[in-house]
Parts: structure tokens; sequence; C-alpha cells
């Protein structure tokens, strides 16, 4: 074996020395066995103060730099090194698992000349740290070429009455050297920005992929934030529910936790309209109501409008109590489509983006020229634009499949074709009317459906109790802080874990006496289902119910093939958790 190591990158006639700084000694560990390889000398502090400290007295040719830690942050200990004068040339990369674009332009107000992401690969911090340290290297050599030669030319100088001559030589010599120095200082302009243009040739060569595997994408990065959220959610309408019903009725404070508890709902219900958007290919049809379905759209356009574009909704009761038969995840594409279409008509312009729903009772001579379309009750669904219109030949093929009038990256990626045909399936049918220069109106014809009050569930009735023994495990601490006072309050026995690996332990040590166990699913060391598989082996046929704010097992039916007795996906009430907690103690007949 090759006992040679690699240098990527020098520090002068010395290997070049890197701090790393992290809280967290696994970071520490990762970073440190991914250089190990190659001839740095690597130092370590785990807060702020101690790699301030360390670089003082080490002087370190580059910082690799956490950004939350306790005690200082990132950003106030890169502060204080370029404040303090030994420390102010070093170069500081931030390393954190922080992506938004706010992070990183505060990363690089603060003096940091660099931003990876975790998780990040090998070869890009190997790149990045090998870039940053030449460019080190160079501007150290740069200074000391400059101090060289304005030495020789104050030499030279003094010599100048004996020794003109000599005085052209130099002059030349500075010239030539400069050149160089010019040279060296674009070619190291080119090394900084070539990741940024190789991020920008990967965006260019994946143009957003077939449609499928763009969404696959989205729904992944959406599939991550809705679990975050939905574990955030679940504490604030656990506490919100939990308050509610220890305040007295006419209590000031009841009343604003009542307002958090229905704010936490609305923001569940946009964390779920979100993952819908993402969710192509899984179809669901049902009666649902269609007003709040084309607010999250247009609530969603909204956020993304220039200030020349504004949106007009007219959905007031009893229009917004209107229900249809359909697949909420299809809706949601159709309307989302429809609206990036005209929000893309009026993008040079501006103007007025328009949704209207109305009722109506379609007749013979309607239904002759929409044979779609058969006699009787119908919602119609407007989307509208002030934006250039069509042009009579554009329209005639609007609905014409692979047709468009967009560039590659622009638009949902679902034509007009695909949202005709989904139309079609819901008993529907989709008509356009446009003229150049005023705009264009899309109607969308779906079946009405009576709203079926009866199996609207009672609200405020008692949740379902009990005084079974539970075993309740959450990385969240205050979801598990929060399931052990609801369960407690109706009536179980209840103990709590925090870590996966402890609570299988404690299992183990007297499994008869628990009667269920409710776990997550997403949780260092033994993931939810693998404790869960543990569980069954030391004690076959344990009730499990398993909780997630995200995960593949998503339904009743798959949760049932999978051995479970029961599903929560996070976030849920009081009322959920009582009833699947009831149901997967209660032996079915």
């Amino acid at each position: 074996m090759n006992s040679d190591k690699k240098h990527p990158a020098s520090a002068g006639d010395r290997k070049p020395v890197i701090l790393v700084v992290d809280d967290d000694p696994n970071n520490l560990a990762v970073v440190r066995d991914c250089l190990a390889e190659f001839e740095y000398t690597i130092l370590v502090a785990e807060d702020g103060e101690t790699a301030i400290q360390r670089a003082d007295y080490a002087r370190p040719d580059l910082i690799l730099l956490d950004i939350m830690m306790p005690g200082l942050d990132g950003y106030e200990t890169c502060r204080r090194l370029k404040a303090q004068k030994t420390t102010r040339a070093v170069p500081v990369i931030f390393m954190t698992a922080l992506a938004e674009t706010g992070h990183k332009v505060q990363g690089l107000e603060v003096g940091a000349v660099d931003y990876i992401t975790k998780p990040f690969q090998q070869e890009e911090l190997l790149a990045r740290i090998s870039v940053h340290l030449q460019i080190q290297d160079l501007s150290r050599k740069l200074q000391e070429a400059n101090e060289t030669l304005e030495k020789r030319v104050e030499e030279r100088t003094v010599d100048l009455a004996i020794a003109n001559s000599e005085l052209e030589e130099e002059i030349a010599e500075r010239q030539s050297a400069q050149e160089q120095l010019q040279e060296q200082a674009v070619m190291l302009e080119q090394m900084v920005s070539e990741l940024q243009i190789t991020q920008e040739a990967l965006i260019k060569s994946s143009r957003e992929l077939r449609q499928s595997q763009k969404m696959e994408a989205v729904g992944t990065l959406a599939a991550g934030i809705a679990h975050d959220f939905n574990n955030i959610l679940t504490g604030i309408l656990g506490y919100a529910e939990i308050s509610i019903n220890k305040l007295p009725e006419d209590s000031l404070a009841k009343e604003g936790m009542e307002r958090v508890y229905e704010s936490g709902l609305r923001a569940a219900d946009l964390v779920k309209q979100i993952l819908t958007y993402c969710r192509q290919g899984e179809q669901e049809m049902k009666h649902i109501y269609v007003a709040p379905v084309v607010k999250e759209v247009f609530s969603l356009l909204r956020a993304s409008l220039p200030a020349t574009i504004r949106i007009r909704q007219e959905i007031s009761y009893p229009l917004s109590s209107l229900m249809v038969h359909a697949d909420p995840t299809q809706l949601y594409q159709v309307l989302m489509n429809l609206g990036t279409n005209a929000l893309h008509a009026m993008s040079e312009k501006g103007g007025v983006l328009s949704v209207e729903m109305a009722a109506l009772d379609l007749d013979d001579m309607f239904v002759k020229h929409n044979p779609d379309l058969k006699t009787g009750p119908y919602l119609r669904l407007t989307v509208s634009d002030t934006g250039y219109g069509m042009k009579p030949e554009v329209m005639e093929r609007i609905f014409d499949p692979y047709f468009t009038t967009k560039n590659i990256g622009e638009g949902t990626g679902l034509g007009l074709s695909v949202v005709s045909g989904i139309i079609k399936k819901h008993g529907g049918a989709l008509t356009v009317y446009s003229e150049p220069d005023k705009g264009a109106a899309f109607h969308i014809y779906l079946p009405l459906v009576e709203t079926d009050v009866s199996d609207s569930i009672d609200s405020k009735a008692a949740p379902p109790r009990g005084n079974e023994r539970i075993l309740f495990v959450d990385d969240e601490e205050v979801i598990v802080a929060m399931g052990q006072e609801i369960l407690e309050d109706l009536g179980y026995h209840v103990t709590v874990e925090k870590n996966s690996m402890m609570a299988l332990k404690r299992f183990s040590s007297n499994a008869e006496s628990f009667d269920l166990l409710v776990t997550d699913m997403t949780m260092p060391g033994l993931s939810g289902k693998e404790l869960a598989g543990k569980i069954r082996e030391i004690r076959p046929g344990m009730p499990i119910v398993i909780c997630s704010g995200y995960t593949e097992l998503n339904t009743a039916s798959e949760t049932l093939e999978a051995g479970f007795d029961g599903f929560l996906m996070k976030p849920y009430t009081t009322r959920m958790l009582a009833e699947v907690i009831r149901n997967a103690l209660t032996p079915s007949c």
C-alpha cells in the first residue's frame, strides 16, 4: 500500500493547517475522516470561544465553521475572527445544514469566503478547500512579490543617476511581473467561479427532465420539510388542545388558545396541500369542497407574484359550500396549471388574475354545444387573466398533446391536453375564450354533488378513554411531553422514551408491563419500523401504533399490511390519537 498522502493544496513549504469548528463530535469525525488521507494538519474546536482562541495562537490557513452552536453561533464567531488582527486574513468557510439563501447571504456578509451545505460530498469539500488554500497561498505570494518589487524599485531609484539603463530594465521586469500577476488573478477568478458555473450547467443540463422526475424531486424536498413542520405542529396543536380543555369556558385565554388551535389546523392543511401538489399518480376520488382547494392554490401563487400582478377571488357563501366528486390532487394540479399559464401571459405588462365560482343548471341547448356534459347542476370555475390573449390559430391547438407556447423550464409541465383529460375523467369539461390583447378565460365545468352532513363527526363528543399501559416513543421532547399529558388525561398509564434504543431496553426488561406501543417512524438509532420489529420478536402480537410526519405507510390499508395496528399522520388531535389507540387496543370481531 502506498503511504504517500495526497496533497491537493499547499500553504507555502509547510502542511496547511485547517481548524474545524462544530459542536457535534460526529460531524468533527466525519470531516477529519474526509481530510485524513491528505497532508493537512487538522485542529478542532467544539464552540465559538474555543475556536477564536485556537485560531489566535495556531494561525490556521483555513477555518471550516458550523453555524448552529451553543454560546456563540457561527455568524458571531466569524465576525470576531474578522475583527481580530491576527485572524482577519484567515479564510472562513461555513459548513452547515442551513441551506436557505438568506443564511448564505448572511454568512457572506459577516466575512465568509464560501458556504457548504450538509450533507456534503467529499469531492466538493476537498475542491472548495483546495481552491481557497490556493487563493490564500497565491495571495500571500502576491503580497510577497509586491513587497519584493517595491523594495527593488527603491534600490534602483537610488542608483538612477548612475545606471539609468538598469532602471529601465527593472521597469520592464516590473511590467512583466505585473502582467503575470494579472494572469494569475484571472485564473483565480475563474477557479472561484467554476463552482457557480458548474451549478448553472447542472441546472441547464437537467432541463427541471420528464415531468415525473421533476415532481419526484420536488416531492422528496417537500416531504422532508413537511416532516419537520408536522412535528412542530403536533406540539402546537397538542398543547393548544390541552390548554383549551383546562381553561374556563368564559376565559379570554381559552378564546385565544382556540384561535391558536384553528391556526395550527390551517397550517397543517397547508402542509398537506403542498404534499398534494407534489404527489402525481396518487388518485383518491371523494366528495370535496372546491373553495378551500382554490384558496390554497392561489395563496401559493400569490407568494411568487410580481408587484404588477394582483389576484382577485370572487368566492363567497353559499358558493364556498359547493361540493364535487373529484381527486383533490388532480384538481389542485389543474388549477395550478391554469394559474401559472395566466401569470405567464401577464409577465411582461402585469394585470389581474381572477378566479370565480358559479352554480349553474345546464340545459339541453348548452349540452348540445358541449357533448362532454349532461343536463343538471354544475359548478363553473373560471380562471381568467388580462394578458396578451391568443390568436385563433393558437387557441385551436392549445388542447393538442405536446403543444406549448412557453420556453423550456417555464410553467408546471402539465399540458392543457392533460388538464382537459383530467376534467373529462371527472365528468366535466374545459372551455376557453380569448382574443389577442384581451386576455383569456378558462371555464371548468364539474357536476355538483349534495353535501352529506350526516357524515360529519361530532367534535363536541368526548374522545374515547382507557386505563391500559402505553409505551410512548418519539425523539421530539415536546411531542413526548404532550403525548404523555394527553394520554394520562384520558386515563392511560404512560411511560415515555425519547430514545428508541432505551425504549427497546425498557421493554425487554419487562415486556408484560405494557399493553401498547406508540412510536414515531423517523428517529435516530432504531427507526419506528425497526423498533416495532424487535419488540414483536420479544412479544409477538404486541399492539403497535406508528406515527409520522411523512412516510411511505400513508394509508390505513398499507399500515395493516405492514403488520401495525394503527397509523397516525402528524399533526394529530387528541380525538385522532384517542380513537387510533382505542381501535388498536380493541380486538376486531
